[in-house]
């Protein structure tokens, strides 16, 4: 049996990180994953090392270590849930290879990343402006999902089950004070349904 994770070429390059760091956090991720193998194919018979690296977690470190360098008081709903995409991403890996984040990982330079990135949210999601949801409701009327839930840092969640009403969805994304965060997409436990994340333009509401 051979494990794998798929190498890709980087997306883009990303002006904010040189080449030597890239090659840095390529080289840590590697040796976590390998690790990870390493434990696991003890309890897998005939399992075998194959270290690659994922294109996706690197250009996802190199996304947060930019947007985290932005004061929380300049940062605007889409570039909160840039980061919070990314981060949750990385936050999966590390809970898919079992990584503690112990004092030895936060100091390599993807751990220092990851804390700089977790703080750089959590202050963000303190000092954006809370509009109530049913304020919300109020705002996205006559649009009615089934679900609207707060995901903070000004980014809220409409969900509607199936049969989705499409009058509904050209509603909400003609409604002057919204602004999409990402194409509306089936979300997890709903199938068939759609879900859309948006924020408000908070001088109009």
């Amino acid at each position: 049996m051979m494990l794998t994770f798929t190498i890709q070429p980087l997306a883009r390059e990303n002006t904010m990180i040189n080449s030597t760091f890239r090659t840095e956090l390529q080289s840590q991720i590697r040796d976590l994953i390998v690790e990870h193998l390493r434990e696991v194919s003890r309890y897998l018979s005939g399992a075998s090392l194959h270290p690659q690296h994922s294109a996706q977690i690197i250009e996802d470190l190199e996304n947060l270590a930019e947007l985290s360098q932005v004061a929380p008081e300049d940062a605007s709903p889409g570039m909160f849930y840039a980061a919070q995409t990314a981060l949750s991403r990385f936050d999966a890996f590390l809970k898919l290879i079992n990584q503690d984040c112990d004092t030895c990982f936060c100091n390599t330079g993807a751990g220092i990343i990851w804390q700089h990135a977790t703080a750089w949210c959590e202050a963000v999601r303190r000092l954006y402006n809370h509009v109530p949801l049913d304020q919300v409701w109020d705002v996205i009327a006559p649009a009615a999902p089934d679900t609207l839930n707060d995901l903070g840092g000004g980014i809220y969640e409409a969900i509607w089950a199936a049969p989705v009403p499409p009058i509904d969805i050209e509603i909400l994304t003609r409604t002057p004070q919204v602004e999409l965060q990402g194409a509306p997409f089936e979300p997890e436990g709903v199938p068939n349904g759609v879900a859309v994340h948006f924020s408000l333009n908070f001088n109009e509401v």
